[in-house]
């Protein structure tokens, strides 16, 4: 193996080295995700909801999409469809039902 050989895969194994060493990890414990996504939301009316409605600070994947709740300052409940607020008046699990009230109206 000639010198410039030598050099270039020197080069490539440092350069891999340095690139797997810098990429993130994934968390597979199922304690770390139970922690983080096994909190159940409550705010005012709206009590103990869990997956597929998620708070609006929870990470993305504890939740199905669109279903994030925000907790305001007044004790309410409001949740975003196609960019339009809405009021959620209740959810009824066991049903399925969801009663909001569109707020720009």
């Amino acid at each position: 193996m000639n010198s410039q050989s030598f050099y270039f895969y020197s080069l490539l194994t440092l350069f891999s080295s340095l690139i797997l060493i810098h990429v993130p990890q994934g968390s597979s414990n199922p304690n770390e995700f139970y922690q983080t996504c096994g909190k159940t939301y409550t705010c005012g009316n709206i009590k103990g909801l869990s997956y597929p409605f998620m708070s609006v600070d929870d990470p993305s994947f504890c939740g199905y999409p669109g279903f994030e709740l925000n907790c305001n300052q007044d004790g309410s409940t409001t949740m975003e469809i196609e960019n339009i607020k809405y009021r959620v008046l209740n959810i009824l699990p066991t049903t399925q039902t969801i009663r909001i009230l569109r707020e720009d109206i």
